[in-house]
């Protein structure tokens, strides 16, 4: 028995809906429902980033809310959604009464052929309104999209990607890495950095080697240490001021360094103090100008402070405060439990004012569903102004907050400099939809017949996604070529909620429609089987 260890668009009637409707429903219900998809506006909501435009002339520039009255039977237009500069559309918002959901395509609507049914006409002449919401969000879907999928097949973790001399850890050779490697580290600070709007850093290969020599003692001694002793096994000067210097990091295997940026940023897994979340506030800090990176073997280290210099990047004047998460956030940045990530702020100083001003001596904080209004609990509220990075720091847990939801925080009470107390209130969107791969290749061999899905792992990383329909509780089981499964099955429905997650036979009511069905040697919080090779996934409807 194996364990696992933890390790189309369509046109013709009105807003497009009709081959979602004739395609997924009975005909008489697809029938109701086409009468009821028809009214005499159509409200065009366009958030802040970007517009909503036609080739006849109409133009809604966000934030606004658009109406145009639709009477005859002669409307016929396509809707383009158009980012601002530094954002990116992802998608048309999907919820009641509103067309072209999650399609990423311009949207064409029309109400020709409505005079051939009177009812339809009358429909025309009521007073029902209707809805069309682009989705902006103000970060790189594209990059992150790419980055994750990167990380994913594991090719940028491997000692021929990473190693231009390869560490030879039991001489003391630090090695050296490849320029890729710390290119990758940079453009995913870059990236992570331009998420709350500050500036980028410049890489300062003076000190690779030294970031080398860090990485070269912490692996030696198997520890995460800022301060090695001289007697430590590989020790060097240069070994101990970037000890000082550098966000630490270790893992069994080689890592991607794209990924050890987001681990940083994340910090779920501070062994040093969770709640002050050190690692982050210095890839946040806003005058963090230069880094280096280094890595021996799957410990790593990021130079972070002491590069003898200033940021040759000015910090924006109208930046007021660092948030994390903070607008639309890449879910990889933000963890649930087992190991939850906390949220945090810092107030960025002005005018020369001292980084380490209390402004959150007596601040709370409040975290609020948009929808309900629903208030979040909140634990482990912290505050700090002698830390890391900027100084002045609040972190907090935040219970049973989803996934793609829109959350309003409110930091409350904010001492100021200037003797004034203010309030600090911004969006979050932990955004998990648009970047979560629920696709991915299937190679020869893996197969679906049936009720039955069956293929080969050819490698660790190898995961297999199906699309399959069912309605209704369903049972589903799994055998590979040990007594137990070996594997883990999972179940995502259109919205890529995950339905089922096991390693073990199952029951599940699928929902209408098609889910996609993942076969993995990983489950969602990468836990892991470590060398099954063969599945046979079997669906037995009740």
């Amino acid at each position: 028995m194996m364990a696992p260890t933890d390790h189309p668009s369509a046109s013709g009637y009105l807003f497009a809906q009709a081959y979602l409707i004739h395609h997924l429903l009975k005909p008489a219900l697809a029938a109701l429902l086409t009468l009821l998809l028809f009214g005499c506006k159509l409200v065009v909501t366009v958030p802040e980033g970007g517009r909503v435009v036609t080739e006849d002339g109409f133009v809604c520039v966000g934030p606004a809310e658009c109406v145009i009255e639709v009477t005859t039977d002669d409307f016929d237009s396509v809707f383009t959604a158009e980012p601002a500069r530094g954002y990116t559309f992802t998608q048309w918002a999907k919820k009641k009464s509103s067309f072209c959901g999650h399609k990423t395509t311009p949207c064409p609507l029309s109400t020709k052929g409505f005079s051939a049914k009177q009812i339809l006409m009358d429909v025309l002449a009521s007073d029902r309104e209707f809805y069309l919401e682009p989705i902006f969000v103000q970060y790189d879907v594209a990059y992150w999209r790419r980055v994750l999928a990167e990380i994913d097949q594991g090719r940028f973790s491997t000692a021929s990607y990473l190693y231009g001399a390869t560490p030879d850890v039991g001489n003391c050779g630090p090695g050296s890495l490849k320029p890729a490697p710390k290119a990758r580290a940079e453009e995913a600070l870059d990236q992570t950095r331009s998420l709350h709007e500050l500036p980028p850093v410049d890489y300062d290969a003076f000190y690779d080697m030294q970031m080398q020599e860090t990485s070269l003692v912490q692996r030696a001694n198997n520890y995460g240490n800022h301060f090695p002793a001289e007697d430590d096994t590989c020790y060097t000067a240069e070994a101990a001021a970037g000890a000082r210097s550098s966000n630490l990091g270790s893992s069994s295997t080689p890592t991607d360094p794209a990924a050890d940026i987001f681990g940083w940023t994340n910090d779920n897994t501070n062994a040093a103090n969770l709640m002050l979340a050190g690692h982050r506030r210095w890839v946040l800090f806003p005058e963090l100008g230069f880094t280096a990176y280094g890595q021996v073997d799957g410990f790593t280290a990021l130079k972070v402070f002491d590069f003898g210099s200033p940021s040759p990047y000015p910090v924006p004047p109208d930046l007021e405060f660092v948030a994390m998460p903070y607008r639309y956030y890449p879910y990889v940045l933000v963890s649930q439990p087992p190991q939850p990530t906390p949220w945090s702020i810092s107030m960025v100083p002005q005018n020369g004012a001292s980084g380490s001003f209390n402004y959150f001596g007596s601040a709370m904080v409040e975290v609020i569903e948009k929808s309900s209004g629903n208030k979040l609990p909140i634990s482990n509220l912290t505050r700090d102004n002698q830390g890391f990075g900027t100084a002045n720091f609040m972190s907090w847990m935040v219970g049973g907050w989803k996934y793609d939801i829109e959350y309003t925080v409110r930091v409350l009470g904010v001492r100021m400099p200037d003797g004034g107390v203010r309030d600090i209130e911004y969006p979050v969107v932990v955004d998990r939809y648009h970047l979560f791969n629920v696709n991915y290749p299937r190679e020869g061999g893996d197969t679906k017949s049936g009720d039955v899905l069956q293929g080969n792992f050819n490698m660790p990383e190898d995961t297999d996604s199906y699309t399959v329909s069912y309605t209704g509780p369903v049972n589903v089981s799994g055998t590979s070529e040990f007594s137990n499964t070996g594997y883990f099955i999972r179940v995502y429905d259109v919205d890529k909620k995950l339905l089922a997650s096991s390693d073990q036979p199952f029951q599940l009511r699928f929902p209408p429609g098609p889910t996609t069905v993942l076969v993995g040697l990983c489950d969602e919080n990468d836990r892991c089987y470590p060398s099954t090779q063969t599945y046979r996934v079997t669906f037995t409807p009740q």
